[in-house]
């Protein structure tokens, strides 16, 4: 009866953790479009310095610039791979950490509870490296094609979609091999740890997947690592 117990136990515990994950989706999903053109908005007016450009000179600016030039889609170009990042990440995370702490964590171990209160905390940075390449396509899907220099040839291709953006990082990858995605994922971790130096993540992104023999004439400016175009 014990062990009937236990499982109907461990039954319960994985319904209410789909059902907690699943409402949980639903609100980062809402919260990502509503919050999506700000982002779009955020991102052009990081990547025009890469070009020196003054296209984007504010919020309400760049709201009238892209609906006139792109219609109210405008808003929302790389949406897609922001929300299948996140989905995979919430649920990964989510059911890694509950079948861990419910089947790898033995409750006869004295540390049993701290180590589960770490267990998301990890399973989050895991997930972050596995999700990051459908961040990164979203982020330069909503630069790329704009009208500013590094969304264009020969900087950047000019991307017919998502999908079309995932290919063609992928083909660079397996062309050049993996030390430049990890030049990549490096800019991005040393972005979370200096907040401050995000503009130099999107411009050493740019930099690593688009053509980097485009950049070999690029100036260093200051001791931030923000690379200018030519």
């Amino acid at each position: 009866m014990e062990h009937v117990s236990n499982k109907d136990d461990v039954k319960t515990s994985l319904r209410k953790v789909v059902k907690e994950t699943s409402h949980e989706m639903m609100m980062q999903c809402v919260s990502r479009v509503v919050s999506h053109p700000l982002h779009v908005i955020s991102m052009r007016c990081m990547v025009q310095f890469v070009g020196r450009e003054v296209k984007y000179s504010g919020v309400f600016s760049a709201i009238g610039r892209i609906f006139k030039e792109e219609g109210i889609l405008g808003f929302f170009v790389g949406l897609v791979p922001h929300i299948l990042g996140d989905v995979i990440f919430l649920w990964c995370c989510n059911l890694l950490a509950h079948f861990i702490n419910t089947y790898a964590v033995d409750d006869n171990f004295s540390q049993a509870s701290v180590i589960r209160s770490y267990t998301k905390f990890v399973m989050g940075i895991a997930m972050s490296m596995l999700t990051y390449p459908f961040l990164l396509v979203g982020d330069l899907m909503a630069v790329n094609n704009c009208g500013l220099r590094a969304g264009l040839p020969p900087y950047a291709p000019a991307f017919t979609s998502w999908i079309h953006c995932w290919r063609y990082l992928s083909s660079q990858v397996r062309k050049q091999g993996t030390h430049r995605a990890l030049g990549s994922l490096h800019s991005f971790l040393r972005a979370l740890a200096l907040p401050g130096v995000y503009l130099c993540c999107i411009l050493d992104v740019l930099c690593n997947c688009f053509h980097p023999s485009s950049y070999s004439t690029a100036t260093r400016h200051g001791s931030t690592g923000v690379f200018l175009l030519p």
